[in-house]
């Protein structure tokens, strides 16, 4: 059975914690292999939540890890990452967040993979964001 409001670690690592949602998660484990060929060992996390959001998780991730970043196909206003910070306010931390999604404006139309590479929701894009972070 699946315990509600609880996410799922898929992969432990040390220097960021990628919490995706739903169509992000497979993304963000090839992402994560990718990175692990660099030395770059990432946490990944299905998220699977966003209400009722898995607190207890995110402040022990915050706290064991430098870089948080949020992954989700959806607006960022509002959405997940913004639950997250909620999460976050005012406890000691000093992980610095990031958010992956759409931004609050027009979004053309186009396939999938070339809204989701746009965005930077493919394995690449992930990449490119941790890299950056380095």
């Amino acid at each position: 059975m699946l315990p509600v409001g609880k996410a799922e670690v898929l992969r432990k690592g040390s220097y960021a914690a990628l919490f995706a949602l739903g169509t992000t998660v497979y993304p963000a484990m090839q992402a994560a292999e990718i990175l692990s060929h660099d030395n770059i060992e990432c946490t990944v996390i299905n998220s699977r939540f966003i209400k009722p959001i898995d607190k207890d998780l995110i402040i022990e991730i915050a706290q064991t890890h430098t870089y948080i970043l949020t992954i989700e196909e959806n607006v960022l206003h509002g959405g997940f990452g913004s639950a997250l910070c909620e999460v976050l306010a005012g406890m000691p931390s000093a992980a610095k967040i990031f958010h992956l999604g759409i931004p609050d404006e027009f979004i053309p139309h186009g396939s999938q993979n070339l809204l989701r590479e746009r965005y930077h929701l493919d394995p690449p894009g992930i990449i490119a964001t941790i890299k950056s972070l380095k």
